[in-house]
């Protein structure tokens, strides 16, 4: 452990402990908790930074800090009215109860502290050395393998977004439209196809050449732009940031010319809203107006985590769709299972406001929650898993340097990595576990001869 992060292990603790006093005892208005949640904020990203870097652990931590999580916090410090920092949203609109409001903002500052010092205070064995790419392997099958699979995968994918499209924008159904279904019950298999992208995603940029790669790129860069221009915007964003690591994760960065790229991308995403099937109606505002309100509507998981403490029986099946892949597609074989029983975000959503729920409209989800629900909503509990977690990345991190395997597991979750404090577990571990069966399957049964300088197989 460098003499740094001895230091900003010991530290922060200490801001830690004196930071959750303010909350509790300080009476501070909203303006004021901003200024203090955005201060231990900028703190987090400072010691990730010069601790680790441009690492996928650090770009979750920008997304949670300055979006989905912190959004509102930096809207209010940008001249939002600070009266609406602690209003629900659309679903539920009055003033969130202070005493939820309190323990949201302490299970915040719990979870950046300990997710955070686990992550640095964790040993890289492999700090210096860059993450697996296709550069390293040279095998016709393999690669012949993954076009084959882009063949079979792309008309799905293709026929999907550009019908949505068509519906959304065509035919004016707008944005609610990719929502339509959700009164429905679960249908088996659905979500396969999806899934299979990311995974031989995955795979293609650790094991395919440079076209291969560039063409499962394209395919995932061509979905979330379509998905923005309908009003999905997090996916997009999460896309550039990945553009963003892969350009320098051989590359001496640029601290400048990054948060160059981070603003322009912003910027991107913001007019891309704007023109969208969702905000149809909106016309494009000065640009101060413009980035104050889209912070302000991405930071709506905030209010999403505070609601999710309120129900008190979510069904049985999410707990398990977050660990089992298909779970709820196998559930449904044998009992009708309806989409507001198949995920905690739905039935969160149901719950609250089931007329909105009906039209399309939803919440979301957070890993806080998730978290939050896991650990029997306890505190302790709650530190141990965030522990757990900020453990695990750096591990993964650490051994994708080396482990093919570890590095066809960061590609394959990075977009769903960016986008969690909007999302749950249930996008992220069912995709590594279908990740370690393809590569098992796919990778030895294709590659009859991959010739490989010093990597280790194995995780």
């Amino acid at each position: 452990m460098t003499k740094s992060n001895s230091i900003y292990i010991f530290l922060s603790p200490i801001l830690l402990a004196i930071s959750i006093f303010m909350v509790w005892f300080l009476p501070m208005d909203n303006w004021w908790c901003a200024v203090l949640m955005c201060a231990n904020f900028s703190w987090i990203l400072f010691i990730t930074w010069k601790s680790e870097g441009l690492t996928p652990f650090f770009l979750f931590l920008a997304t949670f800090i300055f979006l989905f999580i912190g959004g509102r916090f930096w809207a209010v410090l940008m001249g939002h009215e600070p009266y609406e920092l602690t209003r629900g949203n659309f679903f539920k609109m009055e003033q969130i109860e202070p005493r939820v409001w309190l323990t949201s903002l302490t299970y915040i500052l719990l979870f950046l502290y300990t997710a955070t010092l686990a992550y640095i205070a964790l040993p890289k064995k492999n700090r210096d050395k860059s993450i697996l790419s296709g550069n390293l392997f040279t095998n016709q099958h393999l690669d012949m393998g993954l076009t084959i699979v882009w063949c079979l995968i792309a008309p799905f994918i293709l026929y999907d977004v550009l019908h949505k499209f068509y519906v959304a924008m065509v035919q004016g159904a707008g944005y609610l439209s990719l929502y339509a279904d959700q009164m429905k019950d679960v249908v088996p298999g659905s979500g396969f196809i999806a899934s299979m992208l990311y995974v031989f995603f995955g795979i293609a940029m650790v094991f395919g050449s440079e076209r291969t790669r560039k063409l499962f790129l394209l395919l995932v860069f061509f979905k979330a732009l379509v998905f923005i221009l309908i009003g999905q915007r997090g996916k997009f964003g999460c896309v550039l940031l990945f553009f963003i690591w892969y350009y320098y994760r051989n590359r001496k960065i640029n601290i400048v010319r990054l948060g160059t790229f981070a603003i322009v991308s912003i910027v991107i995403i913001a007019i891309l809203v704007a023109m969208s099937s969702r905000d149809a109606n909106s016309t494009l505002a000065k640009p101060h107006a413009m980035l104050d309100e889209f912070l302000f509507s991405q930071g709506v998981s905030i209010s999403t985590f505070t609601f999710s403490q309120t129900i008190d029986n979510y069904p049985l099946v999410p707990y398990l769709v977050s660990f089992i892949p298909g779970y709820a597609s196998f559930y449904s074989f044998f009992n009708a299972l309806p989409a507001y029983e198949a995920g905690f975000a739905n039935y969160l959503a149901y719950s609250l406001n089931y007329e909105l729920y009906e039209s399309g409209h939803g919440l979301g989800w957070t890993l806080l929650s998730d978290l939050y629900l896991y650990s029997g909503r306890t505190y302790i509990g709650f530190i141990v898993l965030s522990i757990l977690f900020g453990l695990v990345c750096a591990k993964v991190e650490d051994a994708s340097k080396t482990s093919a395997l570890a590095a066809t597991i960061i590609y394959t979750i990075f977009l769903n990595f960016t986008f969690l404090p909007r999302a749950g577990l249930y996008t992220i571990i069912p995709l590594i576990v279908w990740t370690v069966i393809m590569y098992y399957i796919f990778v030895p049964a294709v590659a009859t001869r991959i010739r490989v300088s010093q990597v280790n197989w194995s995780y």
